[in-house]
């Protein structure tokens, strides 16, 4: 983990949801075995609250972890900057741009080719320094309008231009039809838009592409647009896939949302790549929830059960699954690191559990209370060595004391002594003078 980009907010990232922080915090702390318990969690508490009406996903992932849980397995495949960027929304911008870099993501992505699996795409603008503006923004919102209230026959100077502006995005939406059609269809609220919903399309719009040129802050957010989740053999040609009838594309939303970017003057990339590879049937439809679930900031209208399987779990045969775990398994540089890494992290984990399982608190008590006994013991034992020291102390003092005053008194006898001889001293001096005297 310490090679990842920082999960702190910095310009240029997006701001991180409380699910996406759920995830980042559970892979920083737990590595890959802690994103799956995260995960299952997640899973649960979606489905105990009811928040999606198709329940099949979270169900699938809540046997998965009752199972054998493939989920995690599947989680070791993937590079854990490729993990973290899906998580964060940052994937595409960061294809680009370390494409061609030492750091190039592109060498921890998986190669596209037959194999079944999980793909997610995702939209990319060529030019990084054009947005769409609030002006740019009106336009888009009042086409999306136009299928809840039709143009009046006599419309007002500003409802004519909205009506214009509608004309053009449904243009791009409808090649096929003559523009006289298209206007008929604008003027009568059917647009190719009416069946999907309105206010989430709106609301995700002014999230993502609401800011103005000189308001401007640039984010992953207005750089990259929705993903989408699917199975690599029908992925792409179910987004380019137009309806015999309507000659509309069926991937309405993601193609509406182009549409109005285009119609902005704003043209994406589409990036493709592959996030994981299934090598048993039964991860098929848990690999498209797995993503969609890492991805979920990023994918297009309700998250976990907006996945739309393209493939069928029947067309892994044995044969492929012996390629997919070669591939997996031997031909990478992390699915080994990763899973190794995760078995040290779970051995660290039994250890703790063991130590917490095998502790007594009924021992730990008496070991305790035979300290205390200890502890009071030798409390006792330096009070009494303190008792005996103090009376050492005052005896030596009393000791102390006394030969203070016999050096006292020894004192005044050298005192007199002194003297005694110091008058003697002079007198000799004196008796010396006189016999001199004498003697003259």
């Amino acid at each position: 983990m310490d090679n990842l980009p920082s999960y702190e907010l910095t310009p240029g990232m997006p701001v991180l949801s409380a699910r996406q922080k759920r995830m980042l915090n559970a892979f920083e702390l737990g590595y890959y075995v802690g994103l799956a318990d995260e995960m299952y969690r997640m899973a649960e508490e979606d489905l105990r609250a009811e928040i999606f009406s198709v329940k099949h996903s979270m169900t699938l992932m809540l046997e998965d972890r009752d199972g054998p849980v493939y989920l995690f397995q599947l989680l070791i495949t993937i590079h854990e900057r490729v993990l973290v960027a899906i998580i964060k929304g940052t994937i595409g911008h960061e294809l680009v741009s370390t494409r061609g870099k030492e750091d190039d993501l592109q060498k921890c992505m998986l190669p596209i080719n037959v194999q079944a699996g999980t793909y997610l795409i995702t939209f990319l603008k060529k030019d990084s320094n054009k947005y769409l503006s609030i002006s740019q923004q009106v336009k888009v919102t009042r086409y999306l309008s136009f299928h809840e209230s039709p143009l009046e026959d006599d419309p007002t100077p500003e409802r004519q231009v909205q009506y214009e502006d509608a004309v053009k995005v449904e243009a791009l939406l409808c090649p096929g039809y003559e523009l006289s059609h298209i206007q008929d269809s604008v003027k009568a609220g059917k647009i190719s838009k009416s069946f999907t919903n309105s206010d989430l399309f709106v609301k995700r719009l002014e999230h993502w592409y609401s800011q103005d040129m000189n308001e401007l802050l640039a984010t992953a957010f207005r750089t990259q647009s929705p993903s989408y989740v699917g199975c690599s053999n029908h992925i792409s040609v179910r987004l380019d896939q137009h309806n015999p009838v309507t000659k509309a594309p069926k991937i309405t939303c993601v193609t509406v949302f182009l549409a109005c970017l285009k119609g902005a003057g704003i043209e994406f990339d589409r990036i493709e790549m592959a996030v994981l590879k299934v090598w048993e049937q039964a991860q098929f439809r848990l690999g498209e929830a797995l993503v969609t679930m890492l991805a979920g900031s990023l994918v297009w209208e309700g998250g976990l059960n907006a996945v739309q399987a393209g493939g069928k779990p029947l067309d892994i045969g044995d044969v492929r699954s012996m390629d997919v775990c070669e591939e997996l398994f031997f031909k990478t540089d992390w699915t080994m690191a990763n899973l190794r890494k995760c078995q040290e992290l779970h051995a660290t984990r039994m250890r703790q559990a063991q130590e917490v399982a095998d502790f007594d608190p009924t021992d730990k008590l008496i070991e305790f209370q035979e300290l205390v006994k200890s502890v009071d013991s030798n409390i006792l034992v330096l009070d009494q060595n303190l008792d005996e020291l103090s009376v050492l102390i005052e005896e030596k003092s009393k000791l102390v004391e006394g030969a203070i005053k016999e050096l006292d008194d020894e004192m005044e006898v050298l005192q007199g002594q002194l003297e005694g001889e110091t008058l003697l001293l002079e007198f000799g001096e004196m008796y010396l003078e006189w016999a001199g005297e004498c003697n003259e």
